[in-house]
């Protein structure tokens, strides 16, 4: 949803430009890209709550989701660990710093001022050169077997994702916002890889939505979404093309393809405003 490249290739520009070239609103459709890069379903929540919250109105938003739930299968936000260690230093300065009343002395300051010096820059990277080991050699990669997350984890995520949108979607109903739902495709789920250009030696998280998928898609009927559910994860199949600019986003024709398929669902589904 976020993009890749410039925001004409992006499916919320295709989507505009689908709903607004056959007169489908009969009036001009106005569509506000709030994707974020690697967001998932709880954090698309918290947004959704705060625009909500600070008065943003819309008759309807749709949700673009399936890759990143799975990834991030613990429900926290990517890097979460990172901002959480310098709270976490943070606090232990402030509580030094207030163990003697106010008086700390900055020992870093000290040592930054001596790491700048000219005489142990010149050391440092002459260490470093002499430590450097030599040229690595190509070869190709060895086949690698990543393992995703067991079934109950997966189910977990599945189970996250839906008690997410639900509560989206009560919130939404509630302010007269129609609320759709949207299972992106993926490289490892009903592509032929074969034609995928960058498709990586190492899926790392990612090999969680591999195993994923085809249980979200035995359970996509019991998501208690309704007919705002829309999977799109299918759509890729047979597909004899490159579809992807690098592991995982979208070419700008993909986009497009995208674009016109969710808005012909919204259109046979009957989930547009009228006029």
């Amino acid at each position: 949803a976020f993009g890749v490249g410039p925001y004409w290739a992006t499916i919320a520009a295709y989507l505009l430009d689908a709903l607004n070239r056959n007169g489908t609103l009969g009036k001009p459709a106005r569509i506000y890209n709030f994707g974020r890069s690697g967001y998932m379903s709880a954090q698309e929540q918290v947004l959704f709550h705060r625009l909500i919250s600070a008065g943003v109105t819309a008759d309807m938003v749709i949700f673009f989701d399936g890759l990143n739930d799975f990834c991030l299968h613990d429900g926290n936000p990517g890097g979460w660990q990172a901002l959480a260690g310098f709270w976490e230093r943070t606090n232990e300065e402030y509580q030094a710093q207030m163990a003697g009343y106010g008086v700390a002395t900055p020992w870093n300051k000290l040592r930054e001022f001596v790491q700048a010096t000219a005489l142990v820059r010149l050391f440092g990277a002459l260490s470093r050169r002499l430590a450097e080991p030599p040229m690595p050699t190509y070869a190709a990669p060895a086949a690698i077997d990543e393992k995703a997350i067991g079934e109950d984890a997966l189910h977990q995520v599945i189970d996250r994702y839906r008690r997410n949108m639900r509560q989206v979607q009560v919130v939404a109903e509630a302010n007269g916002i129609v609320p759709v739902f949207v299972w992106q495709p993926i490289p490892t789920y009903k592509y032929d890889t074969q034609h995928h250009v960058f498709m990586p030696d190492r899926l790392t998280c990612h090999v969680n939505s591999k195993f994923g998928y085809p249980l979200a898609a035995r359970m996509r009927h019991d998501m208690g979404l309704g007919r705002s559910f829309i999977w799109a994860a299918d759509m890729q199949e047979d597909r004899k093309a490159p579809l992807y600019i690098d592991a995982f986003h979208y070419t700008a024709p993909f986009s497009r393809d995208i674009a016109a398929f969710i808005a012909a669902e919204l259109v046979q589904r009957g989930l547009l405003p009228d006029g």
